[in-house]
């Protein structure tokens, strides 16, 4: 019978061009690498690491709130009685987003599981690798739907402010997880 493209590919010598490598050798590792990343849902086998990610991305949120709170020229003092908190929604909103963000990143690198952390430099490097795409979705998101939906100016100090916060967060997060993690269950 007549053989397939990729059968006449496998069969075929490797061309010399500029190495030892084959074209079949570069386009099966770049099917397998977008394979890896067409794996959905991502895999997550260590809650607590997920559970310390997300308090992360929150404590960042709440910090953001607290400095925006203490800044206001309205704030009353420390010894001010509370009767609400018109914040808590902004605080809220701004956790979600760090979170959606911080799950499209990291789902995107396969960094959500427990093989992410194995060692510190490990967890240092494909942490540092799933933040840089966490604070890219950030950024778009933040942009679409403050100047297409919303109309409003950005803040890039409070966007700047979110992006290291929550990246600064969770590699320190996940380099001392990995630590623990190494030394008591690996």
């Amino acid at each position: 019978g007549a053989l397939s493209l990729w059968q006449a590919c496998a069969l075929a010598p490797p061309p010399r061009r500029g190495g030892d490598e084959s074209l079949v050798a570069r386009l099966r590792r770049q099917l397998k690498y977008e394979r890896s990343l067409m794996r959905f849902p991502p895999e997550m086998d260590d809650p607590q690491l997920l559970y310390g990610d997300i308090l992360a991305m929150t404590s960042v949120a709440l910090v953001h709130t607290l400095a925006v709170v203490v800044n206001a020229p309205e704030f009353p003092g420390w010894m001010a009685p509370v009767t609400s908190t018109p914040h808590f929604g902004d605080m809220l909103g701004r956790a979600a987003t760090l979170i959606v963000c911080f799950l499209v990143g990291f789902g995107y690198n396969d960094a959500l599981s427990s093989g992410a952390v194995r060692t510190k430099e490990q967890a240092l490097s494909s942490s540092s690798k799933a933040c840089l795409d966490m604070t890219n979705t950030h950024l778009l998101l933040v942009l679409l739907v403050n100047v297409l939906w919303l109309r409003n100016p950005i803040d890039f100090i409070d966007l700047a402010f979110d992006c290291a916060g929550a990246a600064g967060a969770i590699i320190s997060w996940r380099v001392l997880y990995a630590d623990y993690a190494s030394r008591f269950w690996f």
